[in-house]
Parts: C-alpha cells; structure tokens; sequence
C-alpha cells in the first residue's frame, strides 16, 4: 500500500465509510480480473475507481462539485 493510499484508507476508516468503499473496490477488481488484466492492474485500477467514486460522492454530500481532482465550490 502506497502512502497516499494509507491516507485515502485512514480516512475512509475514520468516516466509517471503509467497508463500503472496499466492497466497491472489491467488486471492481474481480470485474478487471475476468476482463483479462493482470492482478497488478486490477488492484491499483479497482483502488483509483474506488477512491474517484468515494470524491465525487463526498463531494456531492458536501454541496460541492469535483472535476479532474480539482474541487470547486458552487
């Protein structure tokens, strides 16, 4: 686990959202793998699907919009 992955994982921890998140991601990479991508892929590929989803819906909790990483205040 990269160390921004470690921040993305605590954080998701502390907002009680981490079982959701990795269901998600778990879910996903299963899909990559039947897909024919390596495990190497499918990981690092399932954890950036899993952490854009978690943006935009905590974005969207927020009252805010992301784009591209990018978050702007409407």
């Amino acid at each position: 686990m990269t160390e921004k992955e470690l921040k993305d994982y605590q954080r998701l921890r502390a907002e009680g959202r981490w079982p959701t998140a990795s269901e998600y991601r778990e879910t996903e990479r299963r899909r990559l793998r039947a897909a024919g991508h390596s495990k190497e892929v499918a990981r690092r590929k399932s954890w950036d699907a899993m952490m854009s989803k978690s943006r935009m819906r905590w974005a969207k909790l927020r009252g805010r919009v992301w784009f591209d990483g990018l978050r702007l205040a409407w």
